[in-house]
């Protein structure tokens, strides 16, 4: 599966998100939702690994969590193609469920802990097919 981060949150200083995503996946396999990443965009340096919690588990099946690290996706800045650190998350349904399903998570990026910079919460309206 290709990974890809999605524009949900770049780092912007103090800044708040919260958006609401619509997905489809597959019946009985599921597939990307999000990727969550931060970096500054004057010297696209990488930040810390984005803290991501799942506020809202979907009914019918569940959200995982791979940090990992990506390209930036974004075509609206100098640093696109440079790897940063992503919280990718992916949802896998219940075996046999098709139809609606909703999550949420909230998501910040932590220094010497103390949340800095960007913050923010999506909701992801799943499609199961």
């Amino acid at each position: 599966m290709k990974l890809l981060i999605a524009a949900a949150a770049c780092l912007v200083a103090t800044s708040s998100f919260a958006d609401t995503y619509k997905r489809e996946v597959p019946a009985n396999k599921g597939g990307y939702v999000d990727g969550v990443g931060f970096y500054d965009r004057e010297t696209c340096s990488a930040e810390a690994m984005p803290r991501v919690r799942i506020n809202k588990e979907p009914k019918h099946g569940k959200l995982i969590l791979r940090p990992s690290s990506g390209p930036i996706n974004r075509d609206n800045t100098i640093c696109k193609g440079k790897n940063i650190n992503v919280m990718y998350i992916y949802y896998q349904p219940e075996k046999g469920y098709r139809g609606p399903d909703e999550a949420r998570i909230s998501y910040s990026i932590m220094t010497a802990r103390r949340t800095r910079g960007g913050r923010g919460s999506n909701t992801y309206k799943i499609t199961v097919k």
